[in-house]
């Protein structure tokens, strides 16, 4: 069985080679048949995908992909029904991440304001303690500073987080399916 799955890559470009039983297989893997020895077990967009996760996209590469099909599945338009279908299945993803995003930046905006009250407020009482505490209790703010610390930490972590990191991996699918929507489909008959 010879690979289903090829990519080559020279100055900047990157070649990927697919071969498939069915153009269908480009979006769904045929079930898996362990009695049989099988040409793909991922679907050719999960491949292509897998591939470009492992490499930096910030200034997208020229991308060509070749389908690889049996003589009996092609026509003259094989090769454009599957580049306008790449195009809508990236589109569907980038609309699905953006919206990832707006909702998670929502949520980042919401919850911060709470977060930083809530970490003012305990903040504004180690203080007022500090200030009313008679004497000989103001060694209890050695104690009380750690835990208004942890406390405050908290209250803000999740909102900063979700702000900062939640849409790392949102952002990284709108570079690979902008990616995949701009390649370039070739079709050609396997020998």
């Amino acid at each position: 069985m010879s690979s289903s799955f090829t990519v080559t890559e020279t100055d900047g470009k990157i070649a990927f080679a697919l071969r498939m039983n069915a153009l269908s297989e480009l979006f769904e893997a045929p079930p898996l048949d362990p009695f049989v020895e099988q040409l793909r077990t991922t679907s050719g967009v999960e491949d292509m995908t897998a591939y470009l996760a492992a490499r930096r996209l910030r200034n997208p590469p020229a991308v060509t992909a070749t389908l690889q099909l049996p003589a009996a599945g092609i026509d003259a338009e094989t090769a454009a029904t599957a580049h306008r279908a790449m195009q809508r299945y990236c589109d569907v993803q980038i609309a699905a991440a953006q919206r990832a995003i707006a909702t998670n930046n929502f949520a980042g905006r919401t919850k911060l304001p709470i977060g930083l009250l809530a970490a003012g407020a305990m903040v504004a009482v180690l203080l007022a303690l500090l200030w009313l505490l008679p004497e000989n209790l103001q060694p209890l703010i050695a104690v009380l500073a750690p835990i208004v610390t942890i406390a405050s930490w908290a209250a803000i972590w999740n909102p900063v987080e979700t702000l900062l990191y939640e849409n790392w991996e949102e952002r990284r699918a709108v570079q690979i399916h902008a990616t995949l929507r701009a390649m370039d489909i070739k079709v050609m008959a396997t020998g």
